[in-house]
Parts: C-alpha cells; sequence; structure tokens
C-alpha cells in the first residue's frame, strides 16, 4: 500500500495559504487610489473650462455684463437704446418739492428722451441705485408736482422732450446712476452715470 493521501484542511499542503484577518487585496487600494486621480482630474476640468468660460461670457462685443466708469455714459451725452435716445441734462437736491418732503432729500433728474423706434416713454418704470447696488423708485406725488406726466408721447421726428422725475433718496451723494427704460412695465435698463 502506498501512503496515506495529504491530509485535508487548512494546514495541508494543497490549501491556499491562509489570509490575514481583516486584510484587503493591494489590488484594491491601487484601484481606489487610481478611481480617485481620475475623479479629481475630472472635477478639475469641469471647474477650469467653468472659470473660463465664465469670463469670456459678454465679451463678443467688448462689453461685460457690469459697465465700469469708463464705458457708463455720463451726464449730456446721448445714449440709443432700447428704441429711445437719453440724455441726462442735470441734476437738483432740494429738501421740498410742492409741500412733499421726503425720508431722506430729493434728488431731481432731468432727463431728454426721444423717440427711436418706441414713441411713448413711462416715466414711472426708472430708477435711481446706490453705489451698493440698492434700487430706489421715483417718487410718485414729488414727481407730479414737477409738472411730468405718468407717460410722454415722444414727436415722431426724434425731437427730444425733456421729462423731470423726483426720487426720494437716503443721500444724493450715495447715488451712482439712474437707470433708463423705454418698455411700459420696465426692465432693460441702460446705466447712466448722474456724476454727482
Amino acid at each position: 500500500m502506498g501512503p496515506p493521501p495529504p491530509p485535508f484542511g487548512p494546514q495541508g499542503p494543497g490549501s491556499p495559504p491562509p489570509q490575514r484577518p481583516g486584510g484587503a487585496s493591494p489590488w484594491l487600494w491601487v484601484g481606489l487610489g487610481c478611481g480617485t486621480l481620475f475623479v479629481l482630474g475630472v472635477v478639475m476640468v469641469v471647474l477650469i473650462a467653468f472659470v473660463f468660460n465664465d469670463r469670456g461670457e459678454g465679451n463678443e462685443d467688448g462689453a461685460s455684463g457690469t459697465p465700469t466708469a469708463a464705458d457708463t455714459p455720463g451726464p449730456n451725452e446721448s445714449v440709443e437704446h432700447d428704441g429711445m435716445v437719453f440724455s441726462v441734462t442735470g441734476t437738483e437736491v432740494t429738501d421740498e418739492i410742492g409741500g412733499y418732503r421726503p425720508l431722506g432729500e430729493y434728488l431731481i433728474v432731468h432727463i431728454d428722451v426721444a423717440a427711436a423706434g418706441s414713441d411713448e416713454f413711462w416715466r414711472d418704470e426708472q430708477h435711481v441705485y446706490t453705489v451698493s447696488g440698492e434700487r430706489i423708485e421715483e417718487d410718485y406725488g414729488a414727481t407730479l408736482e414737477l409738472g411730468t406726466p405718468m407717460w410722454q408721447d415722444l414727436p415722431a421726428d426724434g425731437s427730444p422732450v425733456g421729462v423731470s422725475i423726483a426720487f426720494d433718496v437716503p443721500s444724493a451723494a450715495e447715488i451712482s446712476h439712474i437707470g433708463l427704460s423705454s418698455r411700459f412695465r420696465g426692465g432693460n435698463e441702460v446705466e447712466v452715470d448722474l456724476g454727482i
């Protein structure tokens, strides 16, 4: 009779080597490391693409979304926008208009408006803005005292019409610019520096 077969079990020569408790294959760690590097690479590419795309957005015509002092029209400069030509001809500051008294002070903005496609100007859709970006609407009662109607029909020949609008502002020195709109319900404003 030949020798007996080798014993089976954890100690037998045909058994796989014992594994350490809780141990993991080194290939698992290699795979996790490569996967993490790949994900980080994709995130970096997306972030870089987003940053460069954001910088170039709105610059096709050389203008950015936020006007700077250099490209914002100022007082006595004509600007054609959305079917009208606007020109801020002056500003005044006062503490009373026809019996109306402001919470802060009244800033009166004088504007020449002319038709360039649109023939009706709505004065109550205009706003002034503080240096911090706060929007301030006109003071309806005080503006009526200035004799400016709610809307103004503009001559078809493009002759300008003078309009005066009163705004109750905390301080005229805090006002940066006016946003002018030719639309019945406002919006799509062009910014004009008031030079205050």
